[in-house]
């Protein structure tokens, strides 16, 4: 494999290989809601999740990580804002307590969160609003995990703006082949890719 191919492949890797606690889809709704609180200021009185049907068709069946067999969008949401940490992004609920579990599975049960379906084909899409009063925000997530595409309080962005969808990049993975990765995996250098790995 020449050089520069070689470094295409890394560079996926690079773009792919994130640390993630659990399924990154319930993570990527527990981060929105974590984000949401923060921007907040204070605990949500109600949470309100628009999503892709991408994104609850893989949520709706997954147990959320941390959540103590919870499963579901209202789940990662709830516990996403009532004890998530935004600023480790897909590893969100790495510091959840059993006390933050159960009252998860209170806040869930007394209907806390509501779900809804987006229009339009985006594979990954998720607005997540959190309010209390007559505050509210809305973080919205689109194309990837982590990738906060806007963030709204009281109608007013914080950051980013309206969403519009992106182009596919698809194009840009077209010199991938079956062969190749396996050549690549078969004799890449390791010393390439061990800061991805590490």
């Amino acid at each position: 494999m020449d050089a520069q191919t070689c470094m295409k492949y890394v560079k996926v890797l690079e773009k792919e290989l994130v640390p993630a606690l659990g399924c990154t889809e319930p993570i990527a709704v527990a981060y929105a809601g974590a984000v949401a609180a923060r921007a907040l200021g204070s605990f949500p009185e109600r949470i309100f999740v628009a999503s892709s049907g991408n994104i609850i068709k893989n949520v709706k069946g997954v147990i959320v990580p941390n959540a103590g067999g919870q499963k579901g969008i209202e789940a990662a949401a709830v516990l996403g804002a009532l004890a998530g940490d935004p600023d480790k992004k897909l590893e969100v609920l790495a510091g959840v307590t059993q006390a933050d579990v159960e009252k998860t599975r209170e806040l869930v049960q007394a209907g806390l969160c509501s779900v809804g379906m987006l229009p339009g084909e985006a594979n990954l899409h998720i607005m997540v609003t959190a309010g209390a009063g007559a505050d509210s925000v809305t973080v919205e997530i689109a194309d990837e995990h982590t990738n906060i595409v806007a963030v709204l309080r009281n109608g007013e962005y914080l950051q980013g703006g309206p969403y519009t969808p992106a182009a596919s990049d698809d194009a840009s993975d077209d010199f991938m082949t079956m062969e190749g990765i396996i050549d690549f995996a078969e004799n890449c250098d390791l010393e390439k890719v061990q800061h991805i790995l590490d």
